[in-house]
């Protein structure tokens, strides 16, 4: 693991930021997440949005607050695809935490970083 990923980890554990997440009400998730820069999105692992900022709604032109409690597959069978090849492999091998995935959507190429967060007994509990 290089030095600057293992530090982000030590400073900003899954489970401290799952117990954040847990507390908040979906408009302010999406608030906090809508401070980032870049398109992100909250997913349990049946691909139910449980946040999405404003810039990852803005590929299906919706307000991010409509995806909230939507499922993936409704919006994105590229994405979905990715995400159940990704969950897969989260639940097979405990110790992944990140897998990267170029894809093409409407004329443009895409990196999707899916990211898991695992509770205190390493068991998923969200992908971003």
């Amino acid at each position: 693991m290089d030095p600057i990923q293992q530090n982000q980890d030590q400073l900003f554990p899954d489970h401290r930021i799952l117990d954040v997440l847990s507390h908040l009400d979906k408009f302010d998730m999406v608030s906090l997440i809508s401070k980032l820069p870049v398109p992100l999105a909250v997913f349990d692992i049946d691909a139910v949005f449980l946040g999405v900022n404003q810039l990852f709604a803005d590929f299906y032109e919706l307000d991010a607050m409509y995806l909230i409690g939507k499922r993936l597959n409704t919006f994105s069978t590229i994405i979905y695809s990715y995400f159940l090849e990704a969950s897969e492999r989260f639940q097979f091998d405990p110790y992944l935490k990140k897998i990267d995935q170029e894809f093409y959507l409407r004329g443009h190429f895409y990196l999707l970083d899916l990211k898991v967060l695992r509770n205190a007994e390493q068991k998923i509990h969200a992908i971003v």
